[in-house]
């Protein structure tokens, strides 16, 4: 019997029963993992809500395929972020993004802090700044992906090298990427990269590139990107 003491954002919560969530964590120490959540009073449903913070015990023989869950606290939770529409979406997109950028049991140190950071500064009392917000994150985790360099100054954006078999349309969006913006990601924490507002069509243009980046690098679409610049929108947000 193995046994792992663990830390880690909810990505993801599938039903396998009506008591029971296939549940994929983003934790601290070793990345993505999955478990059996097994639904109680003492572990209510709530906890599996997207990037609540949760500290556990995974529970299992060497060879099982799913171990489970056990000994949950919730350290953390944005339940009131997720009670708005707009919220959810914006926790489901971001979960949705390491969940498919991520791989199995893969330590990811600094896509976990960058989690920590960014869900840090979200605010339902300011839905103004979750375009801005989203950006930042987004920059970022295709950064840690190897998809997106840091501009070099007075010089533009360079396509890596890993790259260079990928679709020319891949480089074009790269050399459309805004400079300044970019420069501002990567040199700022996100409470000062949202102090100074972008240019609607700035923010807009800079997030459709940034899909288009997802897309190639995927090679599928990520649904919640639509619904959620579909929110932005309708909020006039964007």
């Amino acid at each position: 019997m193995q046994i792992e003491s663990l830390r880690g954002f909810v990505l993801r919560a599938v039903p396998l029963s009506t008591s029971q969530r296939i549940l994929t964590v983003f934790t601290e120490s070793c990345g993505k993992r999955q478990g059996i959540f097994r639904v109680s009073k003492r572990n209510p449903l709530a906890y599996t809500s997207p990037m609540s913070l949760l500290q556990f015990h995974l529970r299992g023989k060497e060879h099982q395929q799913l171990p489970l869950l056990e000994d949950l606290s919730l350290e953390r939770h944005f339940f009131n972020l997720a009670g708005d529409y707009l919220g959810l979406t914006l926790l489901h997109h971001w979960a949705d993004l390491v969940n498919f950028s991520s791989a199995d049991a893969h330590e990811e140190p600094y896509t976990f802090r960058l989690l920590n950071h960014c869900l840090s500064h979200l605010d339902k009392q300011r839905p103004n700044l979750f375009p801005m917000q989203d950006l930042y994150f987004q920059c970022w985790l295709l950064h840690f992906a190897g998809v997106l360099p840091r501009p070099k100054e007075g010089k533009s954006i360079q396509v890596p090298a890993s790259s260079k078999s990928q679709p020319r349309d891949l480089e074009q969006t790269y050399s459309a990427m805004d400079h300044a913006v970019l420069n501002r990601v990567f040199q700022q924490n996100l409470g000062d990269f949202t102090a100074v507002s972008l240019e609607y069509g700035v923010l807009a243009k800079s997030l459709e590139l940034i899909e288009g980046m997802w897309l190639h690098f995927l090679g599928r679409p990520v649904k919640t990107h639509g619904l959620l610049q579909n929110q932005f929108k309708e909020r006039g947000l964007l």
